[in-house]
C-alpha cells in the first residue's frame, strides 16, 4: 500500500514539475521563433480550442467506469444499453457544438480579434482554420485515448 502511495505521489509530482517547466520554457521559445504577432494569434486559437474542453463534463469518465463494472459483473445486456446511450449522448454533444460553431467559419472572427498573419495573403486565411481543425481533432483523440 505504501509503495503504491509513493509511486502515485512521485508520478503526480513529476507531472506537475514537467507542467511547470513547460510553462516556463515554451513561451520564450515560441516568442523567439514565431514573434509576438504570430504567438498572440496562436494563443488566441489554442485558448478557444481549450475552451471546448468544457464540453467534457465528466460524462465519458462515468460511462467508462460504469461499463467496466458491468463488464466485470457479466451484465452484457445492460453493458450494451449503457454503451449505446453513452455513444448517443457524446455524439449529440459533438453535433450540437459543431452546429453552434459552424457559423464562425463565415464570420470575420480574425478581423474582430485583430489577427494578422504576414505569411497568409489577405484573402486566404483558411490555413489557420485548417490548423485549428487539426488541433481539435488531435484533442479529441487524446481524450478518447484514456
Amino acid at each position: 500500500m505504501l509503495k503504491r502511495l509513493i509511486k502515485t505521489g512521485l508520478a503526480i509530482g513529476v507531472g506537475q514539475g514537467l507542467n511547470i517547466a513547460q510553462q516556463l520554457l515554451l513561451p520564450p521559445a515560441f516568442l523567439h521563433f514565431y514573434g509576438v504577432e504570430l504567438y498572440s494569434s496562436w494563443l488566441i486559437m489554442t485558448a478557444g480550442i481549450a475552451h471546448l474542453n468544457t464540453l467534457d463534463f465528466g460524462l465519458q469518465t462515468y460511462i467508462v467506469n460504469r461499463l467496466g463494472m458491468l463488464h466485470h459483473t457479466g451484465r452484457q445486456e445492460e453493458f450494451r444499453r449503457v454503451q449505446s446511450i453513452g455513444l448517443r449522448l457524446v455524439l449529440g454533444v459533438v453535433l450540437a457544438a459543431t452546429l453552434l460553431l459552424l457559423p464562425l467559419l463565415c464570420l470575420p472572427v480574425e478581423a474582430w480579434l485583430k489577427l494578422t498573419d504576414p505569411n497568409v495573403s489577405s484573402g486566404n486565411n483558411r490555413p489557420r482554420l485548417a490548423l485549428g481543425a487539426s488541433t481539435i481533432h488531435s484533442a479529441e483523440e487524446r481524450e478518447e485515448g484514456y
